[in-house]
């Protein structure tokens, strides 16, 4: 008696599963979730122009998603690359997972500093004050993904 029963609800367990696997299939199918534009890993460095490393306990490399992409559905604003302090070096920028990269196309940039608002030292040139954006917008490509943005001292 109880074997019927234990295969009884393991019989209705699969069907079950079963059935919960065609209907995730049927709802992705049916476009409820937009497939993501490729992503392109990105590197470089960042420095002052004269390659003095900026001090900072963090600096936040930002590709700025252009509005038009934001506006629709599954883009995110941007990706961040962290920035190694001690080299200068960035890599493993992500979008939406760990070092997924950057969309393809073309982004503005802007370089945070984080957690030193109460001592920016020498890092607030003027062109970036208020809104720290890179003076020009970068292109990201299969052939353009290496980076060494230069930043002018006050």
């Amino acid at each position: 008696m109880m074997r019927r029963v234990l295969g009884l609800l393991r019989g209705l367990l699969v069907r079950w599963l079963l059935g919960m696997l065609a209907l995730g299939q049927i709802a992705g199918s049916q476009g409820c979730r937009e497939p993501r534009p490729p992503t392109i890993p990105v590197s470089g460095k960042v420095t002052y122009e004269n390659g003095d490393l900026i001090p900072a306990n963090r600096l936040e490399l930002r590709f700025l998603t252009p509005e038009e992409l934001v506006r629709q559905k599954n883009y995110p604003p941007f990706a961040v690359a962290v920035v190694d302090t001690r080299n200068g070096q960035f890599s493993e920028a992500t979008t939406w997972e760990h070092a997924d990269g950057v969309i393809e196309g073309e982004h503005e940039v802007e370089l945070i500093r984080v957690g030193d608002e109460a001592d920016p030292g020498g890092f607030r040139p003027k062109q970036y004050r208020g809104n720290r954006i890179w003076p020009n917008p970068v292109r990201v490509s299969p052939e353009n993904r290496e980076f060494h943005f230069t930043i002018p001292r006050d």
